[in-house]
This record gives structure tokens, C-alpha cells and sequence, in this order.
């Protein structure tokens, strides 16, 4: 192949690229609303407090975040990592939460990672 024929490939593996991007961030935004159009009412408040200890954590480690953010827009949980996750779980301990609570939380916190 001559490099104008690899040119080109790059371009469209580059478009592809992106277009696949655009179409997971629609994928990420259609789950997330499906999901939170399904859940009742409790669970939506549960959830919510759950977010709230989360961001509590999280400007704890100096990474706030708004928990209105993080239950209303998948893209607020960019940046959100496994270690953090398992921060998280460790902070509790350390506040001495019980582990059903820290299991409940960190349930949450996987449902809206996803």
C-alpha cells in the first residue's frame, strides 16, 4: 500500500473512533435514564443519600463532587476509578459503618457506575 492509502485508513479509523465515542456517551445516557425511570421512589431517596455519603468521601480526598451531579448526569462519574470506589469502602470502615451499610452503598455506587 502506498502511505496515501494508510492516510486514509487512519482518517476513518479516527472517524470510527469518534463515532463510537458519540454512540457509547448515547448508550451511557439511555441506560441511565431507562434505569432511573424504573426504580421507585424509595430507592431513588435511598440511592441519593448514598451519593451524598459518597461526595462526602469524596471531598474528604479532595475530588468533590456534586451529589445532585452524579444521580441526575452519567457524565459527572467521569473520572470516578475503581480505587476511589475502594476508598470509599475503606473509608467507611474507618467511620465505622456497618458492613450491611457499606454493601448497600457500594451497591449504589455500582448501579451508577455502570
Amino acid at each position: 500500500m502506498s502511505d496515501t492509502e494508510h492516510s486514509i485508513d487512519l482518517v476513518i479509523y479516527s472517524d470510527l473512533e469518534t463515532i463510537g465515542q458519540v454512540a457509547d456517551d448515547y448508550a451511557a445516557h439511555q441506560t441511565f435514564s431507562d434505569y432511573q425511570a424504573r426504580r421507585v421512589a424509595n430507592t431513588a431517596r435511598r440511592q441519593y443519600d448514598d451519593l451524598i455519603l459518597f461526595c462526602t468521601y469524596l471531598a474528604a480526598a479532595g475530588a468533590a463532587r456534586n451529589a445532585d451531579d452524579l444521580f441526575r448526569d452519567p457524565q459527572a462519574w467521569h473520572g470516578i476509578s475503581a480505587g476511589l470506589v475502594k476508598g470509599f469502602v475503606s473509608w467507611q470502615i474507618k467511620q465505622g459503618y456497618a458492613i450491611a451499610s457499606i454493601n448497600s452503598q457500594l451497591a449504589t455506587i455500582k448501579v451508577y457506575c455502570m
